[in-house]
């Protein structure tokens, strides 16, 4: 297995001193994490600022018009209690993949969708893991995505129902 070393750091410094070392290479100065990367609120702001938000009933008009895909960007244990009728569930952390056309894996009806309107949703008030998925469909050619505002919960709140997740959770696993 390959080392990183260097004049500055011996083959038979400590792993975490190479691990350090390997970390921090390039980097002229140490700054406060706070100062280099964007926190995850941030990020968030910045989705709910390029991605539309819409509404439960905004949502119900565009499924009665069969004009919207929903993917529903929960994880697989979350799911248990359902998600809204006709989501198709394929969990944030894999969206790119199953957005993909020349990725081998991809979810052949999302990836193939790029003429429908995009819905992602998420039973989290903030909308968080929705509007990021949102953002990254948009960055992938997707001319339009949207999230649901409020989540899941205002779509309770609001009088709609969930059902019971038909297809199965899409993922990269070989079988």
């Amino acid at each position: 297995m390959p080392t990183f070393h260097d004049e500055h750091y011996p083959a038979d410094a400590s792993s975490s001193t190479r691990l350090t070392a390997f970390c921090t290479l390039g980097s002229d100065e140490l700054r406060e994490p706070s100062q280099t990367m964007p926190t995850l609120k941030h990020l968030i702001h910045k989705a709910h600022e390029a991605i539309r938000g819409i509404m439960p009933e905004d949502l119900h008009d565009l499924m009665a018009a069969n004009a919207v895909i929903i993917i529903d960007v929960r994880e697989a244990e979350e799911l248990t209690r359902g998600s809204i009728p006709g989501a198709i569930p394929i969990p944030r952390g894999l969206m790119e993949m199953a957005a993909d056309l020349d990725f081998r894996g991809h979810h052949r009806v999302l990836s193939a969708a790029r003429a429908k309107k995009i819905c992602c949703v998420c039973d989290c008030p903030s909308a968080g893991r929705s509007s990021l998925a949102a953002v990254a469909l948009k960055q992938m050619d997707f001319p339009e995505v949207c999230f649901l505002k409020g989540g899941i919960n205002l779509w309770l709140a609001d009088g709609y129902s969930l059902e019971p997740i038909l297809s199965k959770v899409y993922s990269v696993m070989r079988r």
